[in-house]
């Protein structure tokens, strides 16, 4: 399996499909422009803080999104432990918090999704499209809060903004 594409096998792995994703649309669109905007307001911030309240408001409310369409459809806590123990067992992802990994999978697969999704208003295609580079943009930044070899093996980009 290619590693561009690994965060992909493990959304479907948590049992995150696209239909969870299309039934939650409008509420996702609402959370990540209200991130995008959250973050997008230090724009003017100057480098004495490095990550201002703002873009961490924002981050932490993309990270919202992605626990709670994890949490989608689940019958048990049990079915989310037993997934999230599973991401251990994979050697890139043993140092990492299963929890994070999970996150910025979920993340990049609704960034993804919204990026794939058909909008019949040209502005409202921009503005997505806008608001998901903002999006990424961050998360490569802060390297989505994982290491080198999770980032690599889930096929992220990085600080450097190369892709991994």
């Amino acid at each position: 399996m290619k590693n561009k594409k690994f965060y992909e096998h493990l959304v479907k792995k948590l049992g995150i499909t696209d239909a969870i994703l299309k039934s939650r649309i409008s509420t996702i669109k609402k959370r990540l422009h209200g991130a995008a905007v959250l973050i997008g307001d230090t724009t003017s911030t100057s480098n004495a803080t490095p990550l201002p309240s703002t873009r961490i408001q924002g981050i932490n409310q993309c990270i919202h999104v992605s626990i709670g369409i994890l949490f989608s459809g689940k019958a048990s806590d049990t079915d989310i432990d037993a997934e999230l123990n599973s991401i251990k067992e994979i050697p890139e992802f043993d140092k990492c918090d299963s929890t994070d990994v999970a996150a910025a999978a979920i993340l990049k697969y609704v960034l993804d999704y919204l990026g794939r999704t058909q909008e019949d208003d040209p502005s409202t295609r921009q503005q997505i499209d806008e608001e998901v580079k903002t999006v990424v943009d961050t998360f490569d930044q802060i390297n989505w809060f994982l290491n080198e070899d999770a980032i690599k093996k889930l096929g992220l980009g990085t600080k450097s903004g190369k892709k991994a």
